[in-house]
């Protein structure tokens, strides 16, 4: 608009932007990316599997015995201190 007003660039011509000819992947092309995004997915969704279930096994089983020696507990304890249902000073 500004370009317009300022008679700069002006043209009579029409805009008119040339593609290229549409064509449709084949099935070799499509199978070769959804099985890369599917490594791609798995890949980044294992490191995160992997962790999260190392911390989980870690607070479980560490500092040993049963009850409210283990660090999942102390956490559930600090974090969610009201989810038993019951009020702590």
């Amino acid at each position: 608009m500004i370009f317009n007003l300022s008679g700069q660039f002006k043209s009579k011509d029409p805009f008119v932007i040339e593609l290229p000819p549409y064509r449709t992947p084949t099935f070799k092309q499509v199978a070769l990316n959804v099985w890369s995004e599917m490594t791609t997915f798995v890949r980044n969704l294992a490191i995160f599997m992997i962790i999260g279930t190392c911390i989980t096994w870690y607070l479980t089983n560490y500092p040993g015995g049963a009850g409210r020696n283990e660090y999942i507990c102390w956490t559930n304890w600090h974090i969610f201190p009201a989810a038993d249902g019951t009020i702590r000073d």
